[in-house]
């Protein structure tokens, strides 16, 4: 079976080759993930979402 290329595939492709060669804007975007994460999904947010469904 071969698998034929989708156009996610390739746009997922090229994605992938442009932050492999561009260190700087992949370190940014690694960052800004991990500042949002760290403020979006913090324990009293988890609390007041649990809370919120009792």
């Amino acid at each position: 079976m071969t698998l034929r290329p989708s156009p996610q595939r390739q746009s997922c492709r090229r994605k992938i080759d442009y932050y492999l060669h561009h260190n700087e804007e992949r370190q940014i975007m690694a960052w800004r993930g991990l500042l949002t994460t760290m403020n979006r999904h913090t324990f009293n947010r988890r609390i007041t979402e649990l809370l919120g469904h009792l």
